[in-house]
């Protein structure tokens, strides 16, 4: 039976519509007559319940609607204190790999993400959002309109949510740039062509589409694995130079833009890592280089995105590296939804203890999960919603037990805990392991075979 609620005291702004669109899922209903619900300002989250009226305190308005979602059901005297752990945690959306999902599908996460308590929504499009001249840029990929975009931003305000777009402003742009009306963009397939005067009019018109929809100040410019970056078509126009000169010029070209806007951008990481490495790996080389910190511009956050490593001191290692570029630092851990159509829980569950574990003792503000759709998303995104609780619940109280998680998971996604975990038995096979960077993916195999 739905619980009936009576709210009064310090609300947050758009709260009976945010109520009326979380109350289906908490099984809760606004009821002049039904038991008082008091919220009041303060400098954290707590829920205190005598069992006949609630107070609940919080600091932030997503977690006001947390803190509906603790209440104990049914009503039952409680004290309940939680105070994060990181300032903002959040959940990126792939929606660039042949999976842009409807605009319902994305209420529905925002949804969870409101009960959860996870207060940042990163939209990672490509090009799978609609740019006025350039009507090639997500031709026939499913992209968004501004006016889809700009109601989900709507819709995540509501819930106390920020949304914010992510693009990519050198590399990850094939889809993009494989158009006979764009090749003059290419410094290679996947590359665009640094030091072009075309390539930063192209980038005005892409950062201005992207941003205008989100009332967020906030935007990732991507940059990431943009390999042979100046090896193609800008080595035939101006010959060889150290790729660490033209990430600098090219970064610095793409900030103006972005400053221009009035954003505040973050950018992943590893550029500044892999060229130093002997493989062009991100995390097998040695301490950056003067060269390394050289490259770095002011004014950009760097994404330090890690989702292999199975023990903390070994994420330890990497923030040391990332403190030495001098640059503020945030973090991306995933959700291994991208070994094929069932998701990877054991992985998923290791690193990300390992990884928020450090984040938390090296002082990281910010820390967001992903859940690539690498080779065309296989797997159903909704299998990565045990992974976001994960990242919550490590958010409120520095860890997560099973029991807990399971508890969350029914009252925030309506959902079994259990199952989720079973979905990683579609690739255990005997005889198999799983390596530090990839893992036992049978279901895939066994199904394409």
């Amino acid at each position: 039976m739905d619980l009936k609620i009576a709210l009064s005291g310090d609300l947050p702004a758009r709260c009976s519509d945010a109520l009326a669109a979380l109350a289906p899922e908490l099984g809760m209903v606004p009821a002049a007559e039904g038991v008082p619900v008091r919220g009041h300002r303060g400098a954290a989250l707590a829920v205190c319940c005598d069992g006949a009226s609630v107070t609940i305190e919080w600091a932030q308005p997503i977690q006001f609607y947390r803190a509906l979602s603790l209440l104990p059901r049914p009503l039952a005297a409680c004290d309940i204190r939680e105070e994060p752990c990181f300032e903002t945690v959040g959940m990126m959306f792939d929606t660039s790999r042949n999976a842009v999902l409807r605009p319902d599908t994305l209420r529905s996460f925002l949804r969870k993400m409101a009960l959860m308590g996870m207060n940042l929504g990163m939209m990672y499009t490509e090009d799978t959002y609609e740019v006025p001249g350039q009507p090639y840029f997500g031709y026939q990929r499913g992209r968004y309109t501004y006016e889809e975009l700009h109601a989900l931003d709507d819709y995540a305000d509501m819930l106390g949510i920020e949304l914010c777009p992510c693009v990519q402003t050198l590399g990850h742009l094939n889809r993009a740039l494989h158009w006979p009306a764009m090749r003059r963009l290419q410094d290679n397939d996947e590359v665009l062509l640094a030091d072009s005067e075309e390539t930063y009019s192209f980038l005005r018109q892409i950062l201005t589409a992207a941003s205008a929809p989100y009332r967020s100040k906030r935007i990732h410019i991507g940059m990431d694995e943009a390999h042979g970056v100046g090896m193609g078509a800008h080595l035939r126009l101006h010959g060889y130079e150290k790729p660490y000169d033209i990430l600098r010029r090219h970064l610095k070209r793409v900030l103006d833009i972005v400053n221009e806007l009035g954003l505040s951008p973050m950018m992943w990481s590893d550029m500044y890592f892999r060229l130093e490495s002997p493989t062009n790996g991100y995390y097998d080389g040695p301490m950056p280089s003067q060269q390394a910190v050289d490259a770095v511009v002011p004014g950009v956050e760097l994404v330090y995105w890690d989702y292999y490593h199975m023990r903390e001191a070994e994420y330890d290692e990497q923030l040391k590296k990332h403190d030495a570029l001098h640059a503020p630092t945030v973090f991306a851990g995933g959700i291994w939804t991208w070994c094929g159509p069932a998701p990877d829980y054991d992985k998923t569950r290791t690193a990300t203890l390992a990884g928020l574990s450090a984040c938390r003792k090296a002082g990281v503000p910010l820390v967001f999960a992903t859940a690539w759709g690498d080779n065309g998303a296989e797997a159903n995104l909704y299998t990565a919603l045990l992974g976001m609780q994960m990242f919550a619940e490590f958010t409120y109280h520095g860890s997560f037990e099973d029991e807990w998680l399971a508890q969350r998971m029914r009252v925030c996604c309506q959902a079994d805990a259990r199952a989720f975990w079973d979905l990683t038995l579609f690739n255990h096979m005997e005889g198999m392991r799983s390596g530090e960077f990839r893992p036992v993916n049978a279901a895939k195999m066994l199904l394409y075979q």
